[in-house]
């Protein structure tokens, strides 16, 4: 799976992203990754998460990623389905 992220607020310095996946049925952390957040032009962008689902058991899973910079900290969520 490949996971990108964009927010639309410009970092004055280089931030981090950390990427964590979730289990819904056990809450458990299955994955956790860093990347830099980069800021571009009107936006930021975290680097491209590439997550090799081969290991990961079949289920739903928690996207979280954590951004933090510029003394400024944000969250974003979604959902990806192993099959």
């Amino acid at each position: 799976a490949t996971i990108v992220a964009m927010i639309d607020q410009y970092l004055h310095s280089t931030g981090l992203c950390t990427l964590r996946l979730i289990s819904r049925d056990t809450g458990e952390v299955i994955y956790t990754a860093s990347e830099d957040a980069t800021a571009d032009v009107t936006t930021s962008i975290c680097g491209t998460f590439i997550v090799s689902l081969a290991h990961i058991p079949a289920g739903t899973y928690q996207i979280q990623i954590e951004l933090s910079g510029d003394d400024k900290t944000g969250l974003i969520s979604d959902e990806l389905e192993v099959k």
